[in-house]
């Protein structure tokens, strides 16, 4: 199986160097999942430019009503793969996440809700844009867990996919009337989410201090009295609109 795969990637790597667009990598993407029995995917950016605009995914193929249900729910703020996967900078197996939550992990009622939809497995891989903006590669699968060399193949078809969807997609900066840097409205929408200043800066790339900074200047800014008040200020001029 595993020089199955290894040729699979390598394949995978010529075609999609030939993508001319977008919706060819994804359902090039998509076809490289299956052969691993994962038949739901996404491609996105976490920060950069791309991260908050209206279109923070590159693609994205999951069912509507659970797209629907994870917005209506909240579940951005407590789903715990694509967290761990964004503050670790490690790609992680549910299988391999889930053993080690608390049991009263809020992250549980996410893994027990997607269940319901019949995705049993799924898998997260972090990629850094060669612009140092990081992005999420996701998939699942209605299967059990991966083999050690189906975690490889999917890591490697998904750092391709993701450097691949960004070159076609290239970063525009934002308007220069923003009240905010890039930064600062990057830092606002991970504390949103409930992400500490530690955490921000590992998924950043910057230190803790630094993100200290942004958001004491963008409260200083628009006169917030608190991290929670200048969330509220800023409200859709920081955050993605998804």
């Amino acid at each position: 199986m595993t020089m199955q795969l290894g040729a699979g990637a390598l394949a995978f790597a010529g075609e999609l160097e030939a993508c001319g667009d977008v919706a060819g990598v994804a359902a090039l993407f998509e076809a490289a999942a299956a052969t691993v029995g994962m038949s739901a995917s996404a491609c996105g950016m976490v920060s950069g430019p791309k991260a908050l605009s209206a279109e923070p995914f590159h693609f994205i193929n999951w069912p509507a009503d659970w797209l629907l249900l994870y917005q209506e729910r909240g579940f951005l703020r407590i789903d715990a793969a694509p967290r761990w996967a964004m503050v670790s900078g490690a790609p992680v197996a549910w299988s391999e996440l889930m053993p080690t939550l608390p049991r009263n992990d809020p992250g549980r009622i996410v893994h027990a809700e997607v269940a319901k939809w019949g995705f049993r497995e799924g898998y997260v891989t972090p990629v850094r844009s060669r612009e140092g903006h990081l992005g999420l590669v996701s998939v699942a699968g209605p299967r059990r867990a991966l083999a050690p060399a189906e975690k490889l193949y999917l890591q490697a078809v998904s750092s391709a996919t993701l450097h691949r969807a960004q070159a076609l997609t290239p970063d525009r900066q934002t308007s220069d009337n923003d009240a905010f840097t890039l930064r600062e409205r990057e830092s606002i929408a991970l504390l949103s989410q409930g992400f500490t200043d530690r955490e921000i800066a590992k998924v950043l790339g910057i230190s803790a201090l630094t993100v200290h900074s942004h958001v004491y200047n963008a409260r200083a800014k628009v006169g917030a009295r608190s991290r929670a008040h200048l969330v509220a200020i800023a409200g859709g001029a920081a955050l993605p609109k998804t």
